[in-house]
């Protein structure tokens, strides 16, 4: 058994300051089932050819055997109109449901950021040596969120997301430089784009549990999914955090965050700071470092968390198109799903500070706290919910 890393603090019991989520330090895992999707992955993404042709497109310049066939450039891209791997009719089914393993992975530690409503925590997906697509929990396999929201990452080329409550119409894909967030209530197929015989993952980061053997759902359980999904959609949260404590060398992030700066994405390295509301730190691909004490490199998949005022660094990054993102809000619960509605003249709390804190000085650090009112509203939200 493998024990997650922890920097300032003892023990699970007290609150950490910094939390590592690698691909060999989890505490508990267990199998998974998995079962072998047909698709066509232009199709469901959008992201071929020149303007997102399909491949009933494609496929009458390029043909199936010479750039969509195993081993080619573009396998498994256009499998169902080429009539390749789990949609091949040749194919038992017996045959293609034994060809991909895949597990379930646990962390005992949670976290929480200074006014987060319940634990976060995060669970990660392995699938190993899949030649196929699959989805996760098996042909009727569902992820259900009833406590909360959360952020999904994957390494897989791509990861198609169903709205089970809303139905097909609701078919959104995400990849490994990209990142979606989705609803509390929401119930979710994830199909998982195979990428040879690499082994790829998808990994949750959620506010309160659910369950990870992904069992079917009934549709009365389920809440239409809202799902935000990549930079541009990311970037701002409407919230239009207050400024408490003091910072006299701040860091606002790039432009376009009108209310606060959730994702900056991809980062590059920075000089020593700390956050302002926790962050979240996701590698995509390549390896980034942190410069917190007795920590190696943090590499494609996993996944580092720092509580806000905790001051650390510089933060760096390398190898081959790195891409590692940055979550200014850690709890995915935190998120608002309102139009972004500034009052007029406001100045977005920003995200870090650069100011290296005193040994006196911690209890004036800036943070970026919800409004009195917002505040209120979700004392009362909290208190309704445990008594529900």
């Amino acid at each position: 058994m493998m024990f997650l890393s922890i920097l300032g603090s003892p023990s699970l019991v007290q609150e950490p300051s910094t939390l590592y989520f690698r691909s060999n330090n989890f505490n508990t895992s267990a199998p998974l089932a998995t079962a072998p999707i047909c698709m066509d992955r232009c199709d469901v993404s959008g992201l071929c050819g020149t303007g997102g042709e399909t491949c009933a497109e494609l496929t009458q310049s390029y043909s199936c055997d010479e750039y969509y066939a195993a081993g080619k450039e573009y396998a498994g891209w256009c499998d169902k109109t080429c009539k390749f791997a789990a949609c091949a009719t040749s194919a038992s089914g017996a045959a293609r449901a034994g060809r991909a393993n895949a597990r379930v992975v646990h962390w005992d530690a949670t976290y929480r950021n200074f006014d987060s409503p319940k634990d976060v925590h995060v669970t990660r997906f392995d699938v190993f040596n899949a030649l196929e697509d699959v989805r996760l929990g098996g042909e009727h396999g569902v992820l259900s969120l009833p406590a909360g929201a959360a952020y999904i990452f994957t390494t897989a080329p791509l990861l198609t997301i169903t709205d089970v409550a809303a139905g097909a119409s609701t078919v959104q894909t995400s990849y490994a430089t990209e990142a979606a967030w989705v609803s509390k209530g929401s119930c979710l197929t994830l199909d998982v784009a195979a990428s040879g015989a690499a082994n790829v993952s998808v990994i949750i980061v959620s506010s309160g549990a659910f369950n990870s053997s992904l069992p079917p759902r009934a549709a009365t359980e389920c809440s239409a999914s809202t799902m935000e999904i990549g930079y541009d959609s990311l970037h701002n949260n409407p919230v239009d955090y207050e400024v408490e404590g003091s910072c006299s060398s701040v860091l606002s992030g790039p432009p376009g965050a009108n209310d606060f700066d959730d994702l900056d994405a991809p980062i590059r390295p920075l000089v020593s700071h700390y956050h302002t509301r926790a962050a979240l730190y996701y590698t995509a691909a390549g390896s980034s470092s942190f410069n917190d004490a007795g920590e190696g490199a943090v590499t494609s998949g996993e996944i580092r968390w720092v509580t806000q005022g905790h001051y650390y660094g510089p933060e760096t990054m390398w190898g081959d198109n790195y891409f590692v993102m940055s979550f200014h809000e850690s709890d995915p619960s935190a998120r608002s799903t309102a139009t972004s509605n500034p009052p007029s003249g406001f100045t977005p709390c920003a995200f870090a500070c650069l100011d290296k804190p005193s040994d006196d000085s911690s209890s004036g650090l800036m943070k970026c706290v919800l409004p009195k009112a917002n505040a209120e509203q979700a004392k009362v939200a909290v208190v309704e919910e445990k008594h529900a």
